[in-house]
This record gives C-alpha cells, structure tokens and sequence, in this order.
C-alpha cells in the first residue's frame, strides 16, 4: 500500500536559485509570451473562417466578426459551395489532391536519389563524410570540380 506525504509547504519544493540565476526564469516566461502570442496568431484566423462560414453575406460585415449569429448557416453555406457553378470546387478541389501527391511524391523520389547518392559519397581521402558536414565537404571540393569540367569542356 501507498501512503500520501504531507509537506508542511503550500508550494511545491523548487530547484534553490543559485546566485546570478535570475535569468532562467524570465526565459521561461518569455518563451511562454512568445507561444501563446504565436498561438493566438495561428488560431485567430481559423476561428474566424468557421465564424463567418456560418453567417450571410451580408451578416459578415454588420455583425461581430468573431462570433455567431442566427440564423446559423454553415450547413446552406457548405451546399453552396459543393453546388455552386455545377460542382466545380469539388473538381479544383481533386486538382489541388493530384497536384499535392505527385509534388510529394516527385520530392519524395528526389530526396531518395539524393541520398543513396550521398550514402555512397567517398571523398578523395576515402573517407565519408558525417551527415552534418557533407555540405562543407562538398563546397570545398566545389571548385576543383567546377574547374576539372570546365578545363575538359575546351
């Protein structure tokens, strides 16, 4: 069986300061200002697609902006969307799909070729270099390259 510990403290025991310590916490506080005024700026605007999705044209403008009115009409909005100009959103709609899986796709099969490719990069004093500095690595043979193909196109 467990017991429950009673501590004589209201707060729970934090980490003792050491001296000149007093940064971390206003770095706490910061980061937390900075995620929530983040959030805020994501969040807002999401909100308000699905507040004035749900009013009329002409409630958008002379109501709240950010909350709802009646009569509430997502659902007759939502049908005039699918509806309108004989379906032609539901066809943009499917376009934008086949555009955004053959880009992942073709990025995908790219990626996989530029790797393999430099899985099997030995440098010229046979060694790999590491996945951080294979960029540098390759700059730095850069110029030899360039001039060895430059040199054998004449």
């Amino acid at each position: 069986m467990s017991t429950l510990t009673h501590t004589t403290s209201k707060h729970w025991p934090r980490r003792a300061r050491r001296r000149g310590d007093s940064r971390e916490p206003r770095l706490g506080r910061r980061a937390t200002q900075f995620m929530v005024m983040f959030a805020f700026y994501v969040l807002v605007p999401i909100w308000w697609l699905l507040v004035a999705s749900s009013k009329r044209q002409s409630d958008i403008t002379t109501t709240n902006g950010l909350w709802f009115t009646q009569p509430f009409e997502l659902i007759t909005n939502t049908g005039h969307v699918f509806t309108y100009d004989s379906g032609s959103f539901v066809r943009r709609l499917g376009n934008s799909m086949v555009y955004a899986r053959g880009g992942a796709a073709l990025g995908t099969l790219f990626t996989n070729i530029a790797g393999y490719a430099l899985g099997k990069y030995v440098s010229q004093d046979g060694r790999r270099p590491s996945t951080s500095s294979w960029p540098a690595s390759l700059s730095r043979r850069l110029p030899w390259v360039c001039r060895r193909s430059f040199s054998s196109a004449r």
